[in-house]
C-alpha cells in the first residue's frame, strides 16, 4: 500500500501542475478573467466552495477567476452567509480542481460529451496500436522470424500465431492501460 500511496501522490502532483497550467492558459485566453454572470435570479452559481480570506474562512459562490500581477490565481465571489461580494481569495493547489470545474462550466466545456468520447476513443486507439506493436515484437524476438512469417497470403495471422498473439496483446494492452489509468480493459 505504501508504494501505491507514493505512486498516487506523484500522479497527484503532476495532475496539479497540469491543472494549474490549464487554468492559467484559460484565464489568459479570456482576457485575464473568467466571469460567471447570473442572467436570471433562478440561476445557481456553478461552484460554491470554502475559501480562506484574510480574517476568516468563507463559503463562497465563485463569480470570477483571474491572475494577479505576479501570476497567482485568485477568485472573487458571493459570501453565502451574507450575500456580500468578497474579493481576492488566493487559490491553493488543493482548490485547482474546483476552479477548473468553474472555468469548464463558464466556458461551456462540461456539456460536450462527444468530445470526451472522442478523446477516450483516441486514447484507446493509441493503446491498441502500441499493444499490437509490442505483442508482434515479442513474437518476432521469440521466434526469430519477421512478422510476415506469422501471416497467411491474405496478410492475416494463421490460427496458430493468432493464438500466440492474442494473450500477448492482452498483456500489453492491460499494462499500458494501467499505466495510463485508462478504464477500458481487455481480460
Amino acid at each position: 500500500m505504501e508504494k501505491e500511496y507514493h505512486m498516487l501522490k506523484s500522479k497527484e502532483d503532476v495532475i496539479s501542475e497540469k491543472m494549474k497550467s490549464l487554468i492559467e492558459r484559460a484565464i489568459k485566453e479570456n482576457n485575464g478573467r473568467i466571469t460567471f454572470t447570473k442572467e436570471d435570479d433562478d440561476d445557481d452559481y456553478p461552484l460554491t466552495t470554502i475559501l480562506s480570506g484574510r480574517k476568516d474562512i468563507y463559503f463562497i459562490s465563485i463569480t470570477d477567476v483571474y491572475l494577479d500581477n505576479g501570476g497567482l490565481i485568485y477568485a472573487d465571489g458571493i459570501d453565502d452567509d451574507t450575500g456580500c461580494r468578497k474579493i481576492e481569495f488566493k487559490i491553493d493547489p488543493d482548490q485547482y480542481s474546483d476552479i477548473l470545474y468553474f472555468i469548464a462550466y463558464v466556458l461551456g466545456w462540461t456539456g460536450n460529451r462527444q468530445e470526451s468520447q472522442n478523446m477516450k476513443d483516441a486514447i484507446n486507439s493509441n493503446i491498441m496500436e502500441m499493444a499490437c506493436n509490442l505483442a508482434e515484437k515479442e513474437m518476432v524476438d521469440g521466434y526469430g522470424k519477421l512478422p510476415e512469417y506469422f501471416a497467411n497470403s491474405n496478410g492475416e495471422y494463421t490460427d496458430f500465431y493468432q493464438d500466440v498473439f492474442n494473450p500477448l496483446y492482452d498483456k500489453y494492452y492491460n499494462r499500458i492501460a494501467d499505466l495510463a489509468d485508462f478504464k477500458l480493459r481487455y481480460l
